[in-house]
């Protein structure tokens, strides 16, 4: 778990779709149209966001330290679009020549390498492509299973429990969450202590090997189409009922949706 699940190959010939959907999105509507997915930025913002974050990590892996200073903004009379295509042009020769095991510098400890950086591009570039299409009001292009999969494996590991860890935020109840799609499971377990995700086998919701020596316990499980359960993590998709599934593991109540709730709280923290 949390190693890119995708060919780097296949990642930057999906990336460079992206990056044309994103800016044909961003062609067809108003640049002050707000998207309401993310406070604060318009459909141009966005574009220009994207296109600050290909030129920041180019920096970085230039100069092989994070930078402080890179262009923020288009230069005067620069289209958004322009903006974005100038700034991944750079940022993708840089990727075609290396390899996904080359190593480089990341946030990210246990995968200091190209891997992680093409992986990263990719599921940012695809959420806001998802954004900009929404906002523009035109058709939204689909997401191929594997990479909406393969997405909620990098928010849940990289995100949710390296993140949060890394800002120091725990959480205030003790719960288990069961996530399903694409026919894999991750357990996401909360507590004071700590936060902990990590890939399981199995069927039903509650889980042990069978000499009954470790259980893990789940209060709840969330289930749904791959990129219906990559959007909601990522907060594209409302929280409750009727985008994905959200089940108890046994009896009546509310726990489960506690435990959700909570989870959902936790990941807007780690995604912000």
């Amino acid at each position: 778990m949390g190693e890119p699940g995708i060919d780097y190959g296949r990642m930057l010939e999906v990336l460079d779709l992206e990056v044309e959907l994103l800016a044909d999105a961003t062609h067809r509507a108003p640049s002050d149209r707000v998207v309401t997915a993310c406070p604060g930025l318009t459909l141009g913002e966005t574009a220009r966001h994207v296109g600050a974050i290909y030129r920041m990590l180019f920096t970085w892996l230039s100069d092989g330290v994070r930078p402080t200073e890179w262009r923020r903004t288009p230069k005067k009379g620069q289209p958004v679009v322009d903006y974005l295509h100038e700034g991944y042009a750079s940022l993708r020769s840089r990727f075609a020549a290396h390899g996904p095991a080359d190593p480089c510098v990341t946030w990210y400890p246990p995968q200091q390498h190209y891997g992680f950086w093409v992986r990263r591009m990719l599921h940012e570039t695809t959420v806001h492509r998802y954004d900009a299409q929404i906002t523009a009001g035109i058709e939204r292009a689909p997401v191929a299973q594997e990479i909406a999969t393969d997405g909620v494996d990098e928010v849940l590991s990289v995100w949710f429990e390296h993140r949060l860890a890394e800002l120091g935020i725990r959480a205030n109840k003790t719960a288990g969450v069961l996530v399903e799609t694409g026919g894999r499971r991750w357990l996401a377990r909360m507590s004071r202590q700590n936060i902990e995700v990590r890939e399981v086998e199995g069927q039903g919701e509650r889980l042990g090997e069978d000499n009954g020596k470790v259980r893990y316990v789940v209060d709840a499980v969330v289930r749904g189409s791959p990129l219906d359960v990559y959007l909601w993590l990522w907060g594209r998709a409302p929280f409750g009922r009727g985008f994905v599934e959200v089940i108890g593991s046994a009896g009546e109540g509310t726990e489960h949706e506690d435990a959700v709730a909570q989870m959902w709280a936790l990941l807007r923290l780690a995604t912000r």
